[in-house]
Parts: C-alpha cells; sequence; structure tokens
C-alpha cells in the first residue's frame, strides 16, 4: 500500500481524482488531505507518506515547503499546467494534467508511485556507511580519534573514499588540526549548495578539502556562533549526499549529545544540536572516544546510561587515550565492560610528545608512531569502514536496566 498526502488547493476536479486513487486495485491511501503548504509540512512529520502531490492551485507552496518534504525523504508530485513553476523550486516530478480531462493523468501517477520501490532500493544500495564519533564532555580526544581512523580507514581500504566531517557546533577543530585555512568552504556550504538545489554527489566534492588520494576533510563551521544557519533539511540532505558519495563518513559530533532526538523533529527553527542529531541519524555505529582516567572513564559509563534512547540502535566501539601500560589498559576494558557492557575497545597509548607534533605538522599521529598507527587500523578493519560491514555489538536492554540498577552504587565507586 503506498501512502499518500494530498493538497489540490481549489480545483473542481479534485473529488474525481481521489475516487480514482482510492480504486483498491491501484494499492493507494489518502493518508491525509490537506489545505496548503503549511498544513503539508505539519501533516508528514505526523502521518507516514511516501509521495506529496499537489497542483497550481495549492496555495502557500514555497522552496521551504519543498525542500522540508525532501528532507523527509517524500518524493514532491505536481499536477501542473506550468511545469517550469515547480521546476524552479526544486520539484522534478511533474505531471501535464488536462482540465478538461483531469482522470488522463491517473495512469502516469501510478506507473511513478509503483516505480518508486525499485529507485528507493537503488539508492539505499549505494550508501556508504557512517560512523558517528562521540565524546562525552571536554577532553574526551574525540576530534583525534574521528581524525585518526578516517585516515586509517584510508589506508587500510585504498579502493574506498572517506569523508573526515566536523560536525561539531561547539568548537570545530579538524580544519585547524589538519591545515584547512580556505574558510569558504565546509558544512556551511554544502547546505547552502543545497538550498540553491546544486548539491549533488558530483558537486559534493566542490565544498571539501582533500587531505590524502582517498581522503577528503568536511570543514565544520567557521565560528561557533554560525549554527544558526545549519537548517535541518540541509543538514540532512548533507549527509544523504555524503552518504552516496564516499564509502565511509566519519563525522566529529562535538561534545554534547542531546538525548531528546524528538526535538529535532520541527525543523523550521534552528538547533544548536541539528548537526549532531542528523549525522547520528544516518550513522549506523559509533564510537565512544575517552581519555584514560577516572574522570573519563566515569564520564563515559553515565553517557552510556544517559543516552541509551539515542544510541540504543546503533553499533557501538570505544576507544580509549592515554593509556599509560598493560596494566591500566586491562583495568580500565574491565571497568567499562563490567560498568557499561561493551567489550569492543580500543586503546591508545599514551604519547604525548607524538600527539603534539602531529597537531605542530598538521599531520597524523599515525604516520608518526607505529604503535598509534597500529590501533586505529586494527578498529578500522573491525569495523569494516570503506567496506560496508557490521560486525558490533550494541547497547542491550538488560545492559542498560544493570546499569541503572545495582551497578550505580559501584560506578560511583569508581569515581
Amino acid at each position: 500500500m503506498t501512502d499518500v498526502v494530498v493538497a489540490l488547493g481549489s480545483v473542481t476536479w479534485e473529488a474525481q481524482l481521489l475516487s480514482a486513487l482510492s480504486h483498491p486495485m491501484l494499492g493507494m491511501q489518502i493518508q491525509r488531505r490537506c489545505v496548503d503548504g503549511v498544513d503539508i509540512r505539519s501533516a508528514i512529520r505526523v502521518v507516514a507518506a511516501e509521495f506529496v502531490l499537489v497542483s497550481d492551485e495549492t496555495l502557500r507552496v514555497d522552496d521551504d515547503c519543498v525542500n522540508d518534504v525532501h528532507a523527509q525523504g517524500i518524493r514532491f508530485i505536481a499536477l501542473t499546467q506550468r511545469p517550469e513553476q515547480w521546476l524552479s523550486m526544486g520539484v522534478s516530478d511533474v505531471i501535464h494534467i488536462d482540465e478538461s480531462n483531469p482522470l488522463a493523468c491517473v495512469q502516469v501517477l501510478v506507473h511513478m508511485l509503483r516505480n518508486s520501490d525499485e529507485e528507493r532500493e537503488t539508492t539505499t544500495a549505494s550508501l556508504g556507511q557512517g560512523v558517528a564519533v562521540v565524546g562525552f564532555g571536554g577532553g574526551a580526544s574525540r576530534s583525534t580519534t574521528a581524525r585518526e581512523l578516517a585516515f586509517a580507514a584510508s589506508q587500510v581500504f585504498t579502493d574506498s573514499r572517506v569523508l573526515l566531517a566536523d560536525a561539531d557546533t561547539y568548537g570545530p577543530s579538524l580544519a585547524q588540526e589538519l591545515g584547512d585555512e580556505d574558510l569558504s568552504q565546509g558544512l556551511l556550504a554544502v547546505c547552502r549548495a543545497h538550498e540553491n538545489r546544486s548539491l549533488d554527489s558530483s558537486t559534493f566534492r566542490d565544498h571539501v578539502t582533500p587531505v590524502t588520494s582517498n581522503l577528503d576533510l568536511l570543514a565544520g563551521i567557521s565560528r561557533s556562533s554560525r549554527w544558526t544557519d545549519l537548517r535541518i533539511p540541509a543538514l540532512r540532505a548533507t549527509w544523504n549526499t555524503a552518504l552516496e558519495t564516499y564509502n565511509a563518513v566519519v563525522s566529529d559530533l562535538g561534545p554534547v549529545i542531546e538525548v531528546d532526538a524528538s526535538a529535532a523533529v520541527d525543523s523550521t527553527l534552528p538547533r544548536r544540536h541539528a548537526a549532531m542529531l542528523t549525522a547520528l541519524d544516518v550513522a549506523s555505529t559509533v564510537v565512544l572516544s575517552t581519555r584514560a582516567d577516572a574522570i573519563g572513564v566515569t564520564r563515559l559509563i553515565r553517557g552510556v546510561i544517559d543516552t541509551e534512547s539515542v544510541l540504543g540502535d546503533k553499533n557501538i566501539h570505544v576507544v580509549v587515550s592515554g593509556v599509560h601500560n598493560s596494566r591500566q589498559a586491562r583495568e580500565l576494558e574491565q571497568s567499562i565492560i563490567r560498568f557499561a557492557g561493551l567489550s569492543c575497545i580500543h586503546t591508545v597509548p599514551f604519547v604525548p610528545d607524538v600527539m603534539s607534533k602531529a597537531l605542530e605538522h598538521n599531520t597524523f599521529a599515525s604516520l608518526l608512531d607505529k604503535s598509534v598507527a597500529h590501533v586505529f587500523e586494527n578498529l578500522a578493519k573491525e569495523m569494516g569502514v570503506g567496506k560496508f560491514e557490521h560486525h558490533n555489538e550494541r547497547i542491550s536492554a538488560t545492559t542498560i536496566t544493570s546499569l541503572k540498577n545495582a551497578k550505580r552504587t559501584r560506578l560511583n565507586k569508581a569515581a
């Protein structure tokens, strides 16, 4: 059954067309009849819909409405006698209608709807793997983890293309760390390209900085105050296009996760966490980054408890940075396994001179120290970044329940 939202305005042939579309043999279901574009934007947030159907008489339909519909993964179809009007708004699905015989468009419409499933499967098959790097609080080595993991993936899977993206709206730093001084490129430029209807897989790379032969950088916003320019429909289009363009997209999400993911539903208002939420939404894997001390591990465990509703359906890995010796590594691993129920743990050795030198020369620590390279190459292989493999674990309901109950006492002792 194909779900459709309809808003045809004041056309005289609406009843005839809806009656024809509702015929059981066509397999369509009219989920909502809307009065205008504003009503459409409200409807697609509360009902399931695969298509929105409008006419030339539909009021209050503008570029924002069209972008909103597309951002929800819904096709926008216009029954029109003025196709150029809709094409200029970014509507590619237009059907000419003869008002003297409006039912003549039904066959074309049905053919378009029935072919949509095949097109959607083809698009899905071409998507790369999304990896979100998260750190709870400051000093969690989150940006270092994202940077080194993306580089390792590009080195391990040399026939894959990898994107390192900065989605941190609090303190984006990847561009500075890698010596990218072009402030005209990056996340905001890609979002604007989408809003100007000029963003696709072929033009996406015009807004990134090549780092190696198969690794590109999508810089973050130039100033943290620019987060208000990042609109949710454009961000969703950015991440979807990135996954169509690259085999793997590794995103640095910043130090804060907004637990109430439903807060991002209203795309008419800018949100501080919009970049993080939209990137996390398309990611199949999450890497939790923390530092190797009691505060870092405690923040990690508490963060897992607090964000279960957001991370519960993701594949989870943990990277612990700054480990001094094998004994400390074992103790940290045991604590994380015991209190967080996560066993895919990778420890990075304490090499402050190497990390400082990497930042000083705008390069990767993996190029300067084999032990660092070994950790992140193993992580990339285990995750299958760039090869569409997913063999990782998820946070189980049993784990979360135990975390919230009996283990909370021992958690406080660990602090």
